[in-house]
């Protein structure tokens, strides 16, 4: 977790110090849960608290797509909900390039469903993603990180 934090403030204080962003409180709410979210994601392939988190969030999501009818939605939960029973910790979740495919795909689902989240959306799975890479580089290092 304290990668999480280190990163929020980095990015937080870069993006202020060159202008991008003047961020609310709300918006410095969020952006900490999601620095701190991606901290704990890689161990979500681990019998942790973040999985249950994640599994609970799970079933809410897949219990609200099929109340809509949206099969394919539950379809595509279903199967990245069996991923971390599936590999090995520090295994797929602890590649920086899985973290980027996931919120990219998160992103593009955005776009086509709800475009008017993008830019909110962006800016969240941003610091989910240098939260989920100061896990890894905190557990293999950081020359090791790089030769991935």
């Amino acid at each position: 977790m304290l990668g999480g934090f280190l990163t929020f403030a980095i990015i937080t204080f870069l993006f202020v110090t060159i202008g991008l962003v003047t961020p609310k409180f709300n918006e410095i709410i969020q952006y900490i849960l999601s620095a701190l979210i991606g901290s704990l994601f890689p161990d979500v392939d681990t019998k942790s608290k973040i999985q249950k988190v994640f599994y609970t969030i799970l079933l809410i999501t897949l219990i609200l797509s099929l109340s809509q009818s949206n099969f394919m939605l539950f379809a595509i939960l279903s199967f990245l909900g069996l991923l971390p029973l599936l590999v090995h910790h520090r295994g797929l979740f602890h590649k920086p390039i899985f973290i980027v495919f996931i919120s990219a795909s998160l992103l593009i689902v955005c776009k086509i469903y709800k475009p008017e989240l993008v830019a909110l959306i962006s800016l969240n799975l941003l610091f989910f993603v240098f939260g989920a890479f100061s896990h890894i580089i905190l557990d293999i290092g950081i020359k090791r990180f790089f030769k991935i």
